[in-house]
């Protein structure tokens, strides 16, 4: 096993398994808290799986909703639903305690209170997961939280969980590895984004970009290399873009270019089908990024950046898309240029590769992990 890989056994959960196939008779269903922040579609659909798969009952605790991401969600059919707002580290805590969890994950350090109470659960052998999505970059700030991890990590944290190889690399250097480091944190809502095998997607030949109108997602290098490209194209593909952001106005200062606005998650699939003929994803910053796994789980060919964390794990260039140096527009313009020109063939066999990667993340071993992961760790050492 290489470093830094989960010690749990995983496989994919096929439709036709029943819970009793995945669980012992006499085993209780698994009992998770959820110290989470904001919410979003995929991990909805994590807990969905969850509770359908295991009889899970879970306890969510949740940050409102981002204003940049107003996505409508709807968690208490799933689990029992909590807002942080207002609640003291105390109040959390002594719910958690009353819930009686098997486990508890806690997604990032970013809520000082949601630590404070992780420890208290670590100190009562309920094990703690930690989410971790920040990549490694060697950075003197990094350094020093790794050199000091005994003191405000390590009392609070058995596992820590990572999207994959990038962030691995921090939750190494932080003391977690082997069994304590897992892969997969993220998945998409693969049920949702997946084409069946007997259907054919009726995509436009257009680009397609998905996410926040922000500096960071790196919308003012697409734009830029949108109309680069545009100069260079004898026929020159659309670009559709949806989400919301500071930096929308740039969109209307170049032809071709078309904004949808905010798309809720469930009709982001069929945007997907229609109009991601490539799937574009230019971030500056991007640890991870859901949407690129989104975008190949429905068969599109992808351009990204070499800052988004998913790229490692999700583009083959040359086999499904095709990677540029971040900010670079010149050279996002090319790959723009040399994918429209591509054949509809090597297109869509482009996009069978994308849905083929984008099989390594589902909700079921998401669940798989988790469910196994805490069964273990509350195992008599």
């Amino acid at each position: 096993m290489k470093p830094g890989h989960s010690a749990v056994p995983l496989r994919i959960v096929s439709d036709d398994e029943t819970d009793s196939t995945l669980r012992a008779a006499d085993q209780a269903p698994p009992r998770i808290v959820f110290l989470y922040s904001e919410p979003s579609p995929y991990i909805v659909a994590c807990w969905r799986e969850l509770k359908k798969r295991y009889d899970a009952e879970l306890m969510i605790f949740h940050w409102d909703t981002n204003a940049a991401a107003p996505f409508i969600l709807d968690i208490n059919p799933i689990g029992t639903a909590v807002s942080r707002k207002g609640l003291s580290r105390r109040e959390v805590l002594d719910r958690v305690l009353a819930f009686n969890p098997d486990g508890l994950f806690i997604s990032g350090w970013a809520d000082r209170d949601y630590l404070r109470v992780a420890a208290s659960c670590k100190k009562l052998g309920i094990p703690v997961i930690l989410g971790l999505d920040t990549q490694w970059t060697g950075s003197l700030k990094q350094r020093f939280g790794c050199a000091t991890a005994r003191f405000w990590l390590h009392p609070a944290v058995n596992v820590i969980w990572t999207p994959g190889e990038r962030q691995a690399q921090l939750a190494n250097h932080l003391g977690y590895q082997g069994k304590n480091c897992w892969y997969g944190v993220y998945c998409c809502d693969w049920r949702s984004f997946s084409i069946p095998d007997d259907a054919e997607p009726e995509r436009e030949d257009s680009f397609l970009f998905v996410g926040r109108y922000a500096t960071e997602k790196g919308i003012s290098d697409l734009v830029e290399a949108y109309s680069i490209y545009r100069t260079k194209a004898q026929d020159p593909w659309p670009l559709y873009c949806a989400g919301l952001g500071p930096l929308s106005h740039l969109l209307g200062e170049v032809a071709g270019i078309h904004d949808l606005g905010f798309v809720q998650s469930h009709a982001l699939p069929t945007v997907m089908r229609k109009y991601g003929g490539v799937f574009i994803l230019p971030s500056r910053v991007e640890p991870w990024g859901v949407v690129l796994q989104e975008a190949a789980a429905a068969e599109c060919p992808l351009i990204c950046s070499s800052a988004c964390g998913a790229g490692v794990h999700l583009l083959q260039d040359g086999l499904n898309g095709l990677r540029f140096q971040q900010a670079n527009s010149a050279e996002l313009a090319d790959c723009m240029l040399r994918l429209s020109s591509t054949s509809p063939e090597r297109r869509a066999q482009m996009g069978k590769a994308s849905a083929l990667l984008a099989l390594q993340y589902t909700p079921e071993r998401w669940a798989q992990t988790i469910v196994e992961g805490v069964a273990q760790r509350r195992r008599p050492e």
